[in-house]
C-alpha cells in the first residue's frame, strides 16, 4: 500500500485506504489495487457505478456485514442441502448424486465465466474532471451555507456570493433583474460556479507557469482561491494564496467540506 495511507473501510474481499482526500480500493483475495480516486471530485458510489467491472462490488463496499457473513452461511448453506445424505450414498441414490454433481459443475461454470468477464479495472477507469457538480456544491455551501438571500458586506449576493459584473462573464446575456433571480435559484447558481470555475481553470492554465503540473487536488485549491479573491490579485501574489488570509482560510474550508469519504 502506498505511503501514508491509512485503512478506513474493510470488509471481506475489499479494503478502503484513505489519505487526505485521495481514496484506493484495495482487493483483497487477489493482492492488487482496483483503483484510485480524489473524494473531491467522485463519492465512492459514482465511482463504483462508472468503473463497474466486478459482480457484487458496490454490494460488497455497502453492505459488508451482509456480504461477508450472509454470503458464506449462503453457501454452507447450499453446499450442505446438495450434498447426498449417508442414507442415500447406501442406497446409491444416483438421482441426489447427478443433482449434486450438475450444481457443483454450474457453480465452478459461474465461476470461470465471472473470471473470464471480469475487466481491468484500472485500465478503465478515466480520471474525472475535477471540476464537477459536487464542486460548485461544495464552494455554494461555503461561500453562502445554502442561503439564498445571503449578502455580503461587500455586496456579493445569493447562493454562489458572486456580484453582477461577474455573473455576466458567465450569462452575458442576462439583466441585473435576471442576476437577481439567478443567485436565489439553486440550479442556475450550480451552473454560474461550474462555468466560472472552467473560466478560473482556463485562467489558472494559460497564466500560471506551473498549474498544468499540479495535481488535480492542488488545481481545485487554486481554483477555490481564484473564485475567493478573485483571479487577477491571486496573480498579483505571485499565485502565493497562503499570504492573504481570507483566502487561505478559505482554501481551507473548502477542503475540508471535501475530506469525506
Amino acid at each position: 500500500m502506498e505511503k501514508g495511507y491509512k485503512e478506513i473501510l474493510r470488509n471481506g474481499k475489499y479494503i478502503v485506504y484513505g489519505s487526505g482526500n485521495w481514496r484506493i480500493i484495495y482487493d483483497i483475495e487477489n493482492k492488487k489495487k482496483v483503483v484510485k480516486y480524489n473524494a473531491l471530485f467522485e463519492d465512492i458510489k459514482s465511482v463504483i457505478k462508472k468503473i463497474g467491472g466486478i459482480t457484487g462490488l458496490a454490494f460488497a463496499i455497502f453492505s459488508p456485514f451482509f456480504y461477508v457473513k450472509n454470503s458464506v452461511s449462503s453457501v454452507n448453506s447450499a453446499s450442505s442441502s446438495l450434498a447426498p445424505s449417508k442414507n442415500c450414498l447406501e442406497k446409491n441414490c444416483l438421482e441426489t448424486k447427478v443433482v449434486t454433481e450438475s450444481a457443483q459443475k454450474s457453480t465452478t461454470e459461474n465461476v470461470k465465466k465471472e473470471k473470464a468477464e471480469k475487466i481491468d479495472l484500472k485500465a478503465s477507469y478515466k480520471t474525472f474532471s475535477y471540476i464537477t457538480p459536487s464542486l460548485a456544491e461544495k464552494i455554494i455551501f461555503v461561500e453562502s451555507s445554502n442561503n439564498p438571500h445571503a449578502i455580503s458586506p461587500k455586496g456579493a449576493r445569493g447562493l454562489p456570493q458572486t456580484y453582477f459584473e461577474i455573473w455576466k462573464e458567465v450569462f452575458p446575456n442576462d439583466s441585473y433583474e435576471d442576476f437577481l433571480r439567478g443567485v436565489k435559484d439553486k440550479k442556475k447558481s450550480k451552473e454560474f460556479v461550474l462555468k466560472y470555475t472552467t473560466k478560473l481553470d482556463k485562467f489558472l492554465e494559460d497564466n500560471m507557469p506551473s498549474y498544468k503540473f499540479l495535481s488535480p487536488e492542488r488545481k481545485i485549491e487554486y481554483i477555490a482561491a481564484a473564485y475567493n479573491c478573485g483571479p487577477l490579485k491571486l496573480k498579483q501574489y505571485n499565485w502565493d494564496f497562503q499570504r492573504i488570509k481570507e483566502t487561505r482560510n478559505y482554501v481551507k474550508k473548502i477542503n475540508n467540506a471535501f475530506n469525506e469519504l
